[in-house]
């Protein structure tokens, strides 16, 4: 009876087929295409970038549809790259972008430590779990007698939807660095601002924000003023 294609005649040891070519070589390297697809840096990427409406929108690399990258074969830099990508959007719409401008919409959507983030649509819900403050022990006492709240954002999530239509359940010490005021806002409009997680900080946030409104107005007001006299 004849072995199975892998076993030698002798022995029962098996050795593996001959000529199995390995991942690579088994792309046609004559589809120049193909190739660059396959270990392109910015194919298969999520970056957010504009659609036709000038909305800003999640959007996947799908692929390279023309190349022309005026680096210098010792240098790459992302900027000088013009090659045509084609990008995909959540409705499933497409569009064709320069690699270029993905660079610089992926540069954009990080911190100066390198992380990413995403643009927020709006605050839908919020939960709190066990290690939460509750109000009664919400502040302290110094030695002077005063009353100070205690600075804690312990055991509280905010539901977050971004304009990519993703929702995510984000901590409050990530939310209040990244949107301090949307975050105040929310928790003054939904009853929870006295709560210890929020009632150190949010007044102060909103206090801010008025008198930055009012100084910009002042400004405008100036301005007008120069311009009419």
């Amino acid at each position: 009876m004849a072995l199975p294609l892998g076993y030698e005649e002798e022995e029962d040891n098996y050795f593996g087929l001959s000529g199995v070519p390995d991942i690579d070589e088994m792309i046609n390297a004559e589809n120049a295409k193909t190739e660059s697809d396959l270990y392109d840096k910015f194919v298969g990427v999520d970056v957010i970038l504009p659609n036709s409406a000038d909305q800003k929108l999640m959007a996947r690399v799908k692929k390279k549809v023309k190349s022309d990258d005026r680096n210098d074969p010792k240098f790459y830099n992302p900027l000088r790259d013009h090659s045509l990508y084609e990008i995909e959007f959540p409705d499933g719409t497409t569009d064709e972008v320069e690699a270029n401008l993905i660079a610089e919409c992926m540069v954009s959507e990080c911190d100066p430590d390198g992380r990413q983030y995403r643009m927020l649509k709006e605050i839908s819900d919020h939960r709190k779990d066990i290690s939460a403050l509750n109000v009664a022990d919400g502040s302290y006492r110094t030695r002077a007698g005063n009353l100070v709240p205690k600075r804690t954002t312990k055991g509280w999530k905010l539901l977050i939807e971004w304009v990519d239509g993703s929702m995510d359940w984000v901590r409050l010490a990530e939310m209040k660095e990244a949107y301090p005021v949307q975050v105040a806002e929310y928790a003054i409009a939904n009853g929870i601002a006295h709560e210890p997680a929020f009632n150190w900080w949010v007044h102060k946030v909103i206090k801010r924000k008025g008198k930055d409104n009012q100084e910009s107005q002042e400004q405008v007001l100036a301005c007008n003023t120069q311009v009419w006299d």
